[in-house]
């Protein structure tokens, strides 16, 4: 079987896949499903972790080990790894990766400096106002992500679809205003 979907970038994995035919009730083989499965060994260089799964009867139309059990191990590495109690000596495993140089030298980034901008103004020097838009009746990522276009910080109290805001929707406001939207049913 082939284990190449449990591989980590760089880093070897040695596995061996499954798949199985299982019997039935009366002991033959007709329709009575599958069984996938993939152990996994790693590093494969310097084994520390083996990890197996098995999946019963897999449903989607995948039933090889390789398939389907070979990525379930990739991102159980991949949690095992990034967990900071992880069993694995992440310092011996960076010295065994070869990453490419990208630079000599390093140059520090400076820190970033904050710069206040001035508000949008009109022709005539007046500060812009924007319209609140009624929003009763949509989700509340559509409602706050146009209320972000328009430059409005928002606030969400509840969840699901917009029941109202304040200020309300008409209401002429400067951008950076504050807006609050009340979502799901009233309480």
């Amino acid at each position: 079987g082939s284990g190449g979907r449990a591989r980590l970038d760089r880093l070897p994995v040695i596995g061996k896949t499954g798949t199985a035919v299982l019997r039935n009730a009366e002991g033959n083989y007709q329709g009575a499903g599958h069984r996938a499965s993939f152990a996994g060994i790693f590093p494969g260089d310097d084994p520390q972790v083996v990890i197996y799964v098995m999946i019963a009867r897999p449903r989607g139309g995948e039933i090889y080990g390789g398939a389907i059990a070979a990525p379930m191990v990739r991102s159980i590495l991949q949690q095992i790894l990034a967990t900071p109690s992880s069993p694995l000596d992440r310092d011996d495993l960076l010295e065994r990766v070869s990453l490419p140089v990208v630079a000599e030298r390093v140059e520090p980034i400076p820190p970033p400096k904050l710069v206040r901008l001035p508000l949008a103004a009109d022709q005539n020097g007046a500060a812009r106002s924007i319209a609140i838009p009624e929003l009763v009746g949509q989700s509340s990522r559509a409602a706050i992500f146009r209320l972000h276009q328009l430059g409005l910080t928002v606030r969400l109290s509840g969840a699901g679809t917009i029941r109202g805001s304040e200020p309300a929707a008409g209401t002429s406001v400067t951008p950076g205003t504050s807006v609050t939207l009340f979502a799901g049913s009233e309480q």
